[in-house]
């Protein structure tokens, strides 16, 4: 059997359709912003498959082989997404959007966005809105997570009483804290990756139902209906894991499987555009405009999948720790600049 389940790249595929329909009319999807917790229960899940994969006792060489695939699979994107937002931003809306828009990318460059709108008690579910880069809380999450898991999966190893434990207490502080604590603080989200860290330690029985139950996941995703919001996550939740624990292997790459691939892209792309065309194109009816939406986001994204994404992912020089340091010089030059166009227009 190969190592590559096509159907949990299936399951990236409806999660990024739930958030993109729910960015784009939340009044018709209210709950498609749950794709972002499927998407913490499958990084859960591949992340913890990864470090178990890794034969290695030199905790140097240890980190440096997670964290080099981390960063080339990251931050390229990232970082040409919130430099074009940033470009595009001054030339459509004007220097005073640019400059609101400053410290969110910054915040995201270190991935950090999520306290910063912790600290500014930023409602995301609120209209009206140009945070363009709002959307990197949940990549903040994720990567605040990756430093910590390694090292403790290198120093205490593969426990499962310890991920049992932990996921308690995350849950727990989810279930009792306010909002937006438990929405955006890693803390109360470390359950949900998690979740799919359990089901990476457990392992996975397949062939027991159809992956194509897969669309009975997404029409529950796009429901017009909406769930309570801490409801909903453990809804989401318990339908991830269950997918990935009991979905049998999937052969063909369909449309969910080719969505899945660029799903990256697609997170990093999507929520700026519809907020920079939005404020942009006045005047028109919805129709057009969300048209336009799927176009721009479908165009740019796939040109970032295709030049930026797959191109650097997968190369590197030989030497390890001179890519990790070519990135880091990147996120660090990109907060300098950052304060001198700051500097400049304060």
């Amino acid at each position: 059997m190969s190592s590559i389940r096509y159907e949990i790249q299936s399951l990236r595929g409806v999660s990024i359709l739930a958030v993109i329909c729910f960015h784009i009319a939340k009044d018709k999807f209210p709950n498609g912003y749950l794709g972002v917790d499927i998407f913490f229960v499958i990084s859960g899940y591949l992340i913890t498959q990864q470090l178990s994969n890794l034969k290695t006792y030199d905790l140097t060489r240890y980190l440096r082989e997670f964290y080099f695939r981390r960063l080339k699979r990251i931050i390229p994107s990232a970082l040409s997404i919130l430099i074009i937002t940033l470009i595009v931003t001054n030339l459509l809306l004007g220097s005073i959007a640019l400059i609101q828009n400053l410290p969110d990318a910054t915040w995201s460059n270190f991935f950090l966005a999520n306290w910063y709108y912790l600290k500014e008690n930023l409602n995301y579910f609120a209209a009206g809105n140009l945070n363009l880069f709002q959307h990197f809380w949940s990549l903040a999450i994720e990567e605040q997570f990756y430093l910590i898991w390694p090292l403790l999966f290198f120093f205490v190893g593969i426990r499962l009483w310890i991920s049992i434990v932990l996921f308690v207490g995350s849950f727990g502080y989810f279930l009792f804290s306010n909002y937006p604590n438990y929405f955006y603080g890693t803390p109360q989200r470390a359950w949900e990756l998690l979740a799919g860290a359990l089901i990476a330690q457990f392992g996975w029985k397949a062939a027991k139902i159809n992956h194509k139950v897969i669309w009975l996941l997404l029409l529950l995703l796009l429901a017009p209906w909406q769930l309570p919001n801490r409801v909903a996550s453990l809804f989401a939740v318990i339908l991830a894991a269950s997918f990935i624990t009991l979905a049998q292997p999937q052969v063909k790459k369909g449309p969910l499987f080719q969505l899945g691939q660029i799903s990256y892209s697609l997170y990093l792309v999507h929520f700026p555009a519809i907020l920079i065309l939005r404020e942009y194109l006045t005047g028109i009816t919805q129709n057009k405009l969300i048209a336009i939406e799927i176009v721009i986001i479908s165009l740019v994204s796939l040109i970032n999948y295709r030049f930026v994404e797959q191109p650097l992912r997968n190369f590197s020089y030989r030497s390890q720790t001179k890519t990790i340091s070519i990135y880091l010089f990147a996120v660090i030059s990109f907060f300098l600049i950052t304060l001198l166009v700051r500097s400049h227009y304060v």
